[in-house]
């Protein structure tokens, strides 16, 4: 039955989000929040102004105390978590409101219901206006049913996956804000997370595509239908750009993340979400999705064979200074090995020159030192690992792979010698695989200049930095260039001029470039060829696109 309790009642103080009460009463909407018992935790200014109740009468009590029967399906909205509809109300002063309402539940992992939150607004009826009863035309009613239906059937056949969802307790945040001087959403949201949290629950996923149910395994509409927040379980910082994008009024938002499935799986998708800012619903958006998982995995997999590929190539590079490499290990070994002989004999005499010893054990240590570096250069070139981008230093770059070709080049009598910028930034890359475009190219050179023999035998490398955020790397000899009809092809997997080589060293050069956003050419100069690669200085720019 109903009947209005005293002013005077106990109220009971339970628990509720400062932010989202906060929050609660900066919107225009009768937004009420319950316990799993339906007994009122938070009971906004509009509610109050509304029902003429204060929050210090209702807070603890059920609704249905104060209001009576309403008409609303509670068995359906802790069934479904999911409630739309229309109620009628009676205020403090006996009078009766109609609105319309949603109401949602929010459930722990486990299922267990957290609070129920209502949202809603008057609903204009007869009663309460003086204006006549507006009276549609059969046929126009028809015709609008006939466009909904079109509509409806337009959504649902959409190949790509797609969500309807309702922002409007969203935007009105958004109007107090600003009203508030608030201009750096971003700012504000990493200093309160709770109103992003709040945006997960409080914008309604209110219609789905069959296309929306396939991608992410849900049993039906009804599951997907309710709270966001499931959208951004495994890409939470989604939410808060996607907030930024409406806040700041954009009409789309685009951006690639992760997307978790109710089976578990993982998933890489373009989200595309639109505001189309239609003047009878302002706070409609529209989500999209494309899946692009297989396409992800496919050049995961192509990163790993170009890796194994680029790991081949420098093991064949090493291959072919094997003779100058045991050179360079062999003459430091051989060294410490007559030192310390020398050393013992020193030690056996009656009287040990300590002083020569000591001397001895420095030149000791020094050739040590050297078999290691060449050791450590030839195990970073060897050892199979993934790509590691971080941020190098090209000039340090540099000067490791000539001292890795240092052995061969001095073998064949070719004068290297180099030119390194010192005010070059850092770029972001991988080391192991920028030494070994350098090596590459020296190694070609040095095998150009052996073959064609000329009288003046020498190789220079440059670095500088270039136009546009670029830095240059290049690496000219005199080998006597490289003819006209290869010059479009030298890069080609596969493509060698010499019957003994694969042709796979020039081609994982420019995978490599290719991969680190830059490029490589090469063109004939007076005596020899000039290879010439560019690389980006500057990070490149990973903020999601409008």
């Amino acid at each position: 039955m109903d009947h209005a309790p005293s002013r005077n009642s106990k109220s009971a103080t339970l628990p509720v989000d400062p932010l989202q009460a906060s929050v609660a009463d900066m919107t225009s909407e009768r937004v009420i929040v319950y316990d799993a018992d339906r007994r009122i935790l938070h009971w906004n200014l509009a509610s109050q102004a509304t029902y003429g109740w204060a929050q210090t009468e209702v807070i603890g009590r059920r609704l249905a105390e104060f209001v009576g029967e309403d008409g609303v399906d509670w068995s359906a909205v802790v069934a479904k978590s999911l409630w739309q509809g229309r109620a009628r109300r009676k205020t403090a002063a006996g009078e009766f409101v109609e609105l319309r309402l949603g109401v949602q539940v929010h459930r722990d992992q486990a299922g267990a219901i957290l609070s129920i939150v209502e949202s809603g607004r008057l609903a204009a009826t007869p009663e309460a206006t003086s204006a006549p009863c507006l009276q549609i035309d059969p046929q126009v009613y028809r015709e609008l049913k006939g466009s909904e239906a079109r509509y409806r059937n337009l959504i649902n056949n959409v190949p790509l996956p797609l969500w309807q969802r309702d922002a409007r307790m969203m935007t009105e945040v958004f109007e107090g804000l600003k009203a508030s001087g608030v201009g750096d959403i971003v700012g504000h949201c990493k200093e309160t997370p709770g109103c992003v949290e709040l945006a997960k629950e409080s914008v309604l996923v209110t219609g789905v595509n069959d296309s929306a149910i396939r991608l992410l395994n849900a049993s039906g509409k009804g599951e997907l239908l309710g709270p966001v927040r499931y959208l951004f379980s495994a890409s939470p910082e989604t939410a808060t750009r996607i907030i930024a994008a409406r806040f700041n009024e954009r009409c789309n938002y685009i951006e690639e993340m992760k997307l978790r499935a109710f089976d578990g799986r993982l998933l890489d998708v373009l989200l595309f979400v639109t505001f189309p800012q239609t003047p009878d619903n302002p706070d409609l958006a529209l989500i999209m999705m494309v899946d692009v998982t297989a396409q992800r995995r496919a050049e995961q997999q192509l990163r790993k064979v170009e890796s194994d590929f680029a790991h081949a190539a420098r093991v064949s590079a090493l291959g072919e200074l094997v003779t100058t490499i045991a050179h360079e290990v062999r003459q430091p070994l051989s060294v410490i090995v007559t030192d310390a002989d020398t050393g013992t004999r020193w030690l056996d005499r009656d009287e040990p020159n300590i002083a020569k010893v000591k001397a001895i054990m420095a030149r000791i240590m020094e050739n040590s030192h050297r078999a290691n570096q060449v050791i450590s250069r030839i195990q970073d070139m060897t050892v199979k690992r993934d790509p590691v981008r971080q941020p190098v230093e090209v000039n340090a770059v540099v000067e490791e792979a000539l001292a890795i070709v240092a052995a061969e080049s001095q073998v064949q009598a070719i004068a290297v010698s180099s030119r390194l910028d010192d005010r070059l930034p850092i770029v972001l890359g991988d080391r192991i695989q920028l030494q070994q475009v350098v090596v590459n190219l020296l190694l070609n050179s040095i095998q150009a200049i052996s073959v064609s023999a000329p009288e003046m035998r020498e190789i220079f490398v440059e670095t500088s930095i270039g136009e546009r955020e670029t830095m240059t790397l290049s690496v000219r000899d005199t080998g006597g260039g490289i003819p006209s009809g290869h010059l479009d092809r030298i890069f080609n997997g596969f493509f060698s001029t010499k019957t003994d080589s694969m042709g796979i060293g020039l081609a994982i050069c420019r995978s490599i470039v290719d991969d680190h956003g830059g490029t490589i050419s090469v063109a004939n100069e007076v005596k020899g060829a000039n290879f010439r690669v560019t690389l980006p200085i500057s990070v490149p720019d990973e903020t999601p696109n409008e």
